[in-house]
């Protein structure tokens, strides 16, 4: 639409001749129309072809299984044609009406004005297409931002060289033998036998202060554990101290997180101070708080960190997650002598394991999906753009010959060329980048809601989106624009 009226000038003589000959006004639109239609047909084509090309990249990026078998289904086919004339007719419409409606007479007599620059359509679909470069642009930083933030905050925990066995609850009471012999590695620094791991489910119970009665009932989150656990994945004790093997009271103590120290409003020091459970096979069992860990990140970070309350597994109790830190070095060794002792303890049963960052990675996987997704859009967006605004600075420099011709010999440089030639394009980025950055603004800021843990748009992704896409523009107009300030005065002054 924009190229088709910026070249209209181009077809005026054209359409005069052919109402002089006796065209109507409806014959025209036919004509225009169907030249759209053709062309959308043409790209219609192309873009399918596009589609077989690129769906096996888009699959792995987006990580789905989506096929295309176009010519298989007459539905497909039906809707492209379908879609390929509405885009042709949406596309054509304007041009078509606005070419159609030239006077004969004032197009064979040249008193129709010739240029591109007075047209405040072309001006809006340049400023509608940068606008949503710009917004794409701003998306994708705030995306890539919001995943660094994912990445380097301090989770509370060490993911890094920390191995999951799965299914040890079937090794039954002999999980903690199948522990310690992984624990007589020296490439095993430590092992530990729990009910959950970081990013599985943990259960729930409620709870209330034992010095409170009335209290309501709390609920918090839990998980049994042994004694290494801690240590396992190296935890903070921010008060008191962990479960320990030589005293036999911490069978009945437990060690909670920050966040249920705020849950239960508990004052002064909580080392001591008794949570009774409510309900369940533990109902009005107290247990004495020993320790305190630092907050840590057992979920996504989409959820507020939870209340956590860690239990000492009791004589014969067992889980089905093995956690082991190993040594940097020697990985593969070790991990074929965990499956050797895992083989000695589950007979021909499946060994099966993951390691935590990898864990962690694929339940933000999502995220990172939608990164890549939003880069791609992106350059695809900013590609488009260029691709208009490069045929109408092409257009502009070749509407403009005499006037340059006229400029250089009387002496204008290419650069105050260059400027003349750029500045227009230039204003409708600016326009572009204010109406851009509010809407830019409102998505991602809906998008970050879904994080109870994110970064804070800074107005600088959006100075950065807005600098990123004027360079751009100003990039692809000067490629035509120095073509035209660089040309030879002589034959611009012989065009036409």
């Amino acid at each position: 639409m924009n190229l088709s009226t910026a070249k209209s000038s181009g077809r005026a003589k054209e359409v005069g001749i052919r109402k002089t000959l006796g065209s109507s006004f409806n014959q025209l639109i036919r004509q225009f129309l169907s030249e759209s239609v053709i062309m959308s047909f043409i790209a219609v084509s192309l873009a399918v072809a596009t589609v077989y090309l690129l769906l096996p990249l888009f699959n792995e990026i987006a990580q789905k299984e989506l096929s295309l078998n176009a010519f298989a289904n007459p539905i497909i086919i039906l809707s492209l044609a379908l879609l390929s004339v509405f885009i042709g007719i949406l596309a054509g419409s304007y041009p078509a009406f606005f070419l159609a409606s030239f006077r004969p007479i004032a197009v064979l007599s040249g008193k129709l004005k010739r240029g591109s620059k007075g047209s405040n359509l072309r001006s809006a679909l340049v400023i509608f297409q940068f606008s949503i470069s710009i917004i794409l642009i701003a998306g994708t930083m705030v995306v890539y931002n919001q995943l660094q933030y994912i990445q380097n905050k301090n989770l509370g925990y060490n993911k890094e060289q920390v191995l999951i066995v799965h299914k040890t609850g079937d090794l039954g009471a002999r999980v903690s033998s199948f522990v310690d012999e992984l624990k007589s590695s020296p490439d095993i620094i430590n092992a530990s036998n729990s009910g959950h791991v970081i990013g599985s489910s943990f259960g729930s119970y409620t709870f209330r202060m034992k010095d409170q009665p009335d209290q309501a009932p709390i609920l918090m989150w839990l998980t049994f554990a042994d004694t290494d656990f801690a240590d396992t994945y190296q935890f903070k004790i921010k008060e008191g101290r962990y479960f320990s093997e030589d005293r036999v009271t911490d069978s009945t103590a437990i060690v909670v997180n920050e966040a249920t120290i705020k849950t239960m409003g508990i004052k002064g020091d909580p080392i001591g101070q008794e949570i009774t459970f409510v309900g369940g096979v533990y109902n009005e069992h107290a247990a004495r708080i020993i320790g305190v860990v630092e907050d840590f990140h057992f979920e996504s970070f989409h959820t507020e960190i939870k209340p956590l309350v860690l239990n000492l597994w009791r004589a014969g109790q067992y889980g089905g997650y093995v956690s082991v830190r190993i040594a940097a070095n020697n990985i593969p060794q070790t991990i074929d002598f965990m499956k050797e002792k895992w083989l000695e303890y589950a007979g021909q049963q499946a060994f099966e394991y993951t390691f935590l960052d990898e864990d962690f990675a694929e339940i933000h996987a999502n995220e990172q999906r939608t990164g890549k997704l939003f880069t791609t859009f992106s350059i695809l967006a900013i590609f488009v753009a260029c691709l208009g605004l490069l045929g109408l600075a092409a257009y502009t420099a070749e509407q403009r010959t005499k006037e340059i011709g006229i400029r250089k010999t009387l002496g204008a440089s290419v650069t105050s060329i260059l400027v003349l030639l750029s500045k227009e394009f230039t204003k409708w980025v600016v326009v572009s980048n204010l109406i851009a950055w509010p809407v830019a603004y409102y998505l991602m800021n809906n998008w970050l809601q879904d994080f109870h843990y994110r970064i804070d748009i800074g107005a600088w992704v959006f100075v950065i989106a807005g600098l990123a896409a004027l360079s751009i523009a100003i990039i692809t107009v000067s490629t035509q624009a120095l073509k035209a300030a660089v040309s030879d005065p002589v034959k611009s002054l012989k065009y036409e």
